[in-house]
């Protein structure tokens, strides 16, 4: 039933985004969805192997789907190696290459600094991730 829950999901997104197009924002000319930011993530993620059970265990290795005002459209953030591990990636770009592995609080940080929160409060010398501000 996964892909029915990840339809269910990617349709509920849409009626979302749809919903805040659709209603007037603060400043005149602008929308709801000129003005926020959505973050789809989860906890964790599954294991790409099966385990004896016939199930996935946790594993460190997730995804998240941003959108809304001040989001890079179709940015990719990150990746994995042949072993399905996250790889380093540079924050400012979002490129995998010389830099850091995405830890959920360097997302965290992106997220606040990308609303106007600053980030150094809630996560003190965390780099935050960037690759995905527009």
């Amino acid at each position: 039933n996964q892909n029915q829950f990840y339809d269910e999901l990617f349709a509920s997104l849409d009626l979302l985004a749809q919903t805040l197009s659709a209603r007037p924002g603060s400043q005149a000319g602008q929308t709801l969805m000129d003005e926020t930011v959505i973050a789809v993530m989860s906890e964790m993620g599954r294991t790409p192997l099966i385990n004896d059970g016939g199930g996935k265990d946790h594993w460190p290795i997730t995804s998240a789907l941003v959108f809304g005002a001040g989001v890079r459209s179709g940015a990719l953030c990150g990746g994995t190696d042949d072993a399905l591990l996250g790889v380093e990636t540079n924050m400012e770009t979002g490129q995998p290459g010389p830099g850091r592995i995405i830890y959920p609080e360097n997302l965290n940080a992106g997220l606040l600094e990308l609303v106007g929160v600053d980030p150094s409060v809630q996560y003190p010398g965390v780099v935050p991730l960037r690759g995905f501000h527009a």
